[in-house]
């Protein structure tokens, strides 16, 4: 049984992927998009980060904007 999972729905459909350990995703506009890598902490926790990035141009460097888990 995977740890993560993550779903999109665009023209096509609903989408599904999954991670054990890990899982990133990524939603780009052209000049602005976002990233969200989910994972395992030290802990033992799920966390999550989520950065703004450059969008499909990727003219800027990903920028951290929350880290979110468990408190």
């Amino acid at each position: 049984m995977a740890r993560f999972r993550a779903t999109i729905q665009g023209n096509r459909g609903m989408a599904s992927r999954l991670g054990h350990k890990c899982l990133d995703a990524s939603i780009n506009g052209w000049h602005l998009g976002v990233k969200v890598y989910a994972y395992v902490n030290e802990k033992g926790e799920d966390e999550f980060k989520v950065f703004q990035t450059g969008g499909s141009n990727a003219h800027c460097s990903d920028v951290l904007i929350a880290t979110l888990n468990r408190m």
